[in-house]
């Protein structure tokens, strides 16, 4: 079995607040080491499940958001820029599934943690077929072009809700914290 990765750092656990996601920020480097081993205990457990396979991509503003000796055994860890124009590099159709580790809800969702689309600071919003849309969506409709199904999302409990809603509400979600507003959270310990 063979998995893909993609990372997003405002989800992370224990992150909750903008400064922590701005790189080169006073916060940004103890942000890593949280979305790290976020990155390590899935990739754990995929392997106590059999995976033989993980890739992970740096998902997160241009990449460069990976911390060498926090990486895992035998996981292969995509980042960097520029990655000839393709948002989820090297995801195709030999993947049997796609893990959104870390994500955060669209732009305005009520009670999310660092809600955005795309860009936090343009307050963007973004509408597919006339339906407001996240980077939930646009995650997984990129995995769906290579016929790759989204089988866990991990985040606040609000990008668990959108991504139930997106993509059914039999999908897997871990919530790692619960907002309380847009740069407050209630962290849940795993």
């Amino acid at each position: 079995m063979k998995i893909y990765i993609c990372t997003d750092l405002e989800g992370a656990t224990g992150v909750f607040k903008f400064s922590q996601t701005r790189a080169h920020g006073p916060e940004f480097v103890e942000a890593m080491k949280l979305l790290m081993g976020d990155i390590a205990a899935v990739s754990e457990g995929l392997k106590e499940a059999g995976v033989k396979e993980i890739y992970v991509l740096d998902g997160h503003n241009g990449g460069n958001n990976l911390i060498p000796e926090c990486m895992v055994t035998g996981v292969r860890y995509i980042t960097g820029y520029p990655r000839q124009d393709q948002v989820l590099y090297g995801l195709d159709e030999s993947f049997d599934g796609a893990i959104l580790l870390g994500f955060h809800a669209m732009n305005g969702t009520p009670g999310a943690v660092l809600h955005h689309t795309q860009n936090s600071i343009t307050e963007a919003k973004y509408f597919y077929d006339g339906i407001e849309r996240g980077e939930i969506y646009q995650s997984a409709v990129i995995a769906g072009h290579f016929n790759v199904p989204v089988i866990l999302v991990t985040g606040d409990e609000a990008a668990g809700r959108e991504a139930k809603a997106t993509l059914g509400e039999q999908l897997p979600t871990v919530a790692v914290k619960k907002g309380v507003s847009r740069e407050a959270a209630i962290l849940i310990a795993g």
